[in-house]
């Protein structure tokens, strides 16, 4: 019971970023390979957030 609730927690913060690359997906021209790699790294968190990291990135850039 303790292992899924862990899960639970890590499911939560993958939602709450994936809403973050859904937003940058709409900026960027590039936004279906940001949904791609989100897609790719959707059960690792620490992966997911080096992604988001690259997202707010590529907004900058533009």
């Amino acid at each position: 019971m303790h292992g899924t609730r862990k899960i639970r927690k890590n499911s939560g913060g993958i939602r709450s970023r994936g809403q973050t690359l859904t937003r940058l997906s709409n900026l960027s021209p590039l936004g279906t390979l940001i949904s791609d790699f989100r897609y790719t790294y959707d059960f690792a968190g620490n992966k997911l957030s080096v992604v988001e990291t690259w997202g707010l990135e590529l907004q900058n850039a533009i």
